[in-house]
């Protein structure tokens, strides 16, 4: 039955970045709803094996090559797969503007699309380990912006590229005959036996992903702000939409809501 297993719930709104994605590679296979992945092993770690950040590497064409397992047996006809606009779209995507007060907060907002089940701070698990000069290296800004107080301005622009999710999963939803045996072999406050099962069959299952490209730019303390009018004749056209924390689209009913655009320019 699903109700012993230990596996708890992995939500990846995965972003990767980088030109060049090729539409599969072995590595990539292993990015798929249902399996489950053991995040507590790199903890700290996992920007190594997702493609959350950019990275100079002589084989750039992968997002993800952290290990995965089938756990659940007959689980595709629950992976929901919502469609993305054809190629007349013009853009299929988000744009994210959030401000920081501090570099703490700002590294929780790179990775807020990021959640696992019971981590208070999902952002950790991959950036736990970074130095202050792995955090410059990364976000692309001057060394001396990570040290001391500093406010920030973090702009995202994202561009999907794949997407799935699990819809609910019943309660009697089927699992490997071999996950099962390694559950039995699991004894209530005994570590040891929960840790070998971790390491074989994951801490977590993959409930849902997105893959796709990131444009980001981060904006150390700006300066005096000028505010600019906006003018047709260069702006060709605007689109806003208002998403839970589900990234599901909010219902305002007939409520008339009004949403005001100001155009920053950052002088001296």
């Amino acid at each position: 039955m699903w109700g012993r297993a230990l596996l708890l719930v992995l939500v990846i709104a995965f972003t990767a970045d980088g030109e060049g994605v090729q539409e599969s590679s072995s590595y990539d296979a292993q990015l798929k709803v249902g399996r489950s992945i053991d995040i507590f092993t790199r903890y700290g770690y996992l920007s190594l094996s997702m493609k959350v950040v950019p990275r100079n590497e002589s084989d750039s064409n992968w997002i993800f090559r952290e290990p995965t397992v089938d756990v659940f047996t007959d689980i595709n006809p629950l992976i929901i797969r919502p469609q993305l606009a054809g190629k007349k779209t013009v853009f299929e995507g988000d744009f994210h503007m959030e401000f920081c007060d501090n570099l703490r907060q700002l590294l929780q907002a790179y990775f807020r699309d990021f959640t696992f089940e019971r981590l208070q701070r999902p952002w950790r698990a991959f950036a736990a380990s970074w130095t202050q000069d792995n955090i410059s290296k990364y976000l692309g800004i001057n060394s001396s912006y990570v040290h001391g107080d500093h406010c920030y301005v973090l702009v995202r622009l994202s561009r999907f590229r794949d997407t799935a999710k699990l819809s609910r999963l019943p309660n009697n939803i089927s699992i490997s005959e071999m996950v099962e045996r390694e559950i039995d072999n699991v004894r209530v406050g005994d570590v040891t036996s929960v840790l070998v099962f971790m390491r074989k069959y994951g801490s977590h299952f993959i409930n849902s992903f997105v893959t796709g490209n990131s444009l980001y730019q981060l904006i150390k303390e700006p300066a005096t702000i000028i505010y600019l009018p906006v003018l047709a004749h260069q702006i060709d056209n605007i689109t806003l939409r208002l998403v839970d924390q589900d990234g599901h689209l909010v219902d305002f009913g007939e409520e008339r809501v009004t949403i005001r655009l100001e155009l920053k320019k950052y002088g001296t």
